[in-house]
């Protein structure tokens, strides 16, 4: 019969229902508040939580779950007060079988989940003061090579000849494109006669400013990237803010601290050689202070890799890996300082308790330079701390400029439950509330309506986990808004199958009249909503761009459930029927 469909097309519907519940099951298993501590210390473990009468907890090889976070963070305090280390995180408790077919559960954002949100402030200041620096260093260098002479003062060059002027001017021209060089000159008089002086001035300018700007806000995001990467956080979000800032959400994160000291260490690294002129800066370093030279010999971001180890005296490393951009030059520095000292400096700022940023700098180890080092070397006179948390930093690579937290929020995970028992009780009664109506308003029709609305609901779950997608609350009212949407789709069905009943009275030729002719509206109505999603997408961010993906995710699923699913039901229920009540 022409409504039926064909037994392969019946099977691939159901095949498709399948693989949906299958990816939509490992939702119903939530994550569990968990300890992590050493494979060691497990006795130790157990004998705490047993003396001291925790309960409700599973001890693992290497960590113990609990049932509430109340329970993990005062077993945390226990741990720690009997020096385990320990940390706390979320355990995923999906099934090994679910997981071996690669389904997992959705990932949820900072709103839904709870954990840590930091706002960050790049210093631009600070870069643009030390490329002028440098810049102004490579005129000194053009001037030598010519043999020009000149005096240098706020900004300018002052010549005593135009010809030197004219010569300095074409090369600095030609090979230093950040100044805008304007030449002039001025003529002093006094009581011995008058004197001309050649000048230039240089001014950096606006768009070199402006790539320096956009260079380091990409640089310090992909920094912060890799840090969280080493954090583990697979959910989390870095990207640009208003005014030049960075946001950082760390969703599902529970040791805030840890997330400061790490994501939240605004430290640039650099190395330099020690120095014993008076005339050094003095840095601190340990219970004194030691000098260094000015020159940068290297800095974080030339590190491919770093891995905290421990030298055969049982002394704690840190195995260092260059780049091979820098490898020659920092094997020719080395190889000129042998006997001296290199030493690594951390330039970090802090928020103090009143919200005033200060800068720091410290030496936080010191070497002597045994020989020319080449691509692999290691940093010693570390604690095992200092080299996990040093190797961590060099391994993500120092931050291009000092980084200021302008705010910090930690979002407990008691909330996040909040956020989501609000959410899945508004979709719940959203879905009772339309059924409802559905069904007394169509009877059977409708309720073939609400078994596609949850056929629907499971598909777009399982959509949502498959490719990854981070919900949101937002995402929540996107998953409202879209099953509304079938409903609609359902209607405009219906309500053209009892047109056709009223013009002919064939059942089986007014459902598939019906269907044809509400397809061509249904189909106009989710173009429109999808390519409004996909301007929200384009042009929004954060919530706004999670509300449009879940949005054209559902578009996708209602079109599949209130078009072919719905089909498939109606002609299995009636496909044989000679009459229907439509309401």
């Amino acid at each position: 019969m022409k409504n039926r469909y064909k037994i392969w097309q019946n099977l691939l519907i159901i095949f498709t229902i399948l693989i949906a519940i299958i990816y939509c099951v490992p939702n119903l298993f939530q994550d569990k508040p968990a300890i992590e501590f050493r494979a060691n210390q497990k006795e130790r473990v157990i004998q705490t939580l047993k003396d001291n009468d925790v309960k409700n907890y599973i001890v693992n090889k290497k960590d113990v779950t609990f049932t509430s976070t109340e329970d993990q963070l005062f077993a945390l305090t226990l741990l720690q007060d009997k020096n385990i280390s320990a940390s706390l995180f979320l355990k995923n408790t999906t099934p090994s079988f679910l997981k071996n077919l690669n389904a997992y559960p959705m990932k949820l954002g900072l709103d839904l989940r709870g954990g840590v949100h930091l706002l960050l402030q790049a210093d631009i200041d600070e870069v643009i003061k030390k490329d002028r620096a440098n810049q102004e260093k490579n005129i000194i260098k053009v001037l030598r090579n010519k043999k020009v002479r000149a005096k240098k003062s706020n900004g300018k060059l002052i010549f005593s000849s135009e010809k030197a002027r004219d010569v300095a001017l074409y090369e600095m021209q030609t090979n230093i494109f950040a100044f805008k060089f304007s030449p002039s000159k001025k003529e002093e008089c006094d009581k011995d006669g008058c004197k001309t002086s050649y000048i230039i001035d240089y001014l950096t300018r606006d768009e070199h400013i402006q790539n320096l700007k956009e260079s380091i806000t990409k640089q310090t995001i992909l920094t912060l990237k890799k840090r969280v990467n080493e954090l583990g956080v697979s959910e989390a979000v870095v990207q640009s803010y208003d005014g030049g800032k960075i946001a950082v959400d760390l969703p599902g994160l529970q040791d805030a601290s840890r997330a400061k000291n790490i994501i939240g260490k605004t430290a640039a690294l650099e190395f330099r050689i020690v120095s014993d002129e008076q005339s050094s800066m003095m840095y601190p370093y340990k219970n004194s202070k030691v000098g260094l030279q000015e020159d940068i010999i290297l800095s974080g971001d030339s590190i491919s890799n770093a891995q905290a180890s421990i030298d055969d005296q049982l002394n704690h490393i840190v195995q260092v890996s260059l780049s091979s951009s820098v490898e020659n030059r920092f094997n020719q520095v080395t190889k000129e300082n042998v006997g001296n000292a290199m030493a690594v400096l951390m330039l970090e700022s802090k928020k103090t308790n009143t919200g005033k940023t200060v800068k720091t700098s410290k030496v936080i180890s010191v070497a002597t330079i045994q020989s020319a080092l080449g691509s692999n070397f290691s940093i010693s006179g570390l604690n095992e701390d200092e080299a996990k948390d040093l190797s961590l930093l060099l391994r993500a690579g120092s931050m291009p400029t000092t980084v200021n937290i302008v705010e910090e929020t930690v979002l407990g995970p008691s909330l996040g439950q909040e956020n989501i028992t609000k959410g899945i009780n508004a979709l719940i009664l959203g879905i009772i509330i339309v059924s409802v109506f559905m069904a007394v308003y169509y009877k059977g029709f409708g309720m073939i309506a609400n078994i596609a609305i949850v056929i629907n609901l499971v598909c777009l779950l399982a959509l949502l986990s498959i490719v990854g997608v981070t919900l949101t609350l937002s995402g929540i009212a996107a998953i409202v808004l879209t099953l509304g949407m079938a409903i609609d789709a359902n209607v405009l069905i219906y309500e053209r199958i009892k047109e056709e009943l009223q013009i002919n009275k064939n059942v089986q030729n007014g459902i598939f009249v019906g269907f044809n002719k509400a397809f061509a509206t249904i189909l106009d109505a989710n173009v429109t909503t999808f390519i409004v999603g996909a301007v929200l997408l384009t042009l929004g961010s954060g919530p706004i761009q999670a509300f449009a993906v879940t949005l054209i995710l559902g578009l996708i699923t209602s079109m599949f459930t209130a078009v072919i699913c719905t089909k498939a039901l109606v002609n299995l229920f009636y496909g044989n029927s000679k009459e229907i009540s439509l309401g």
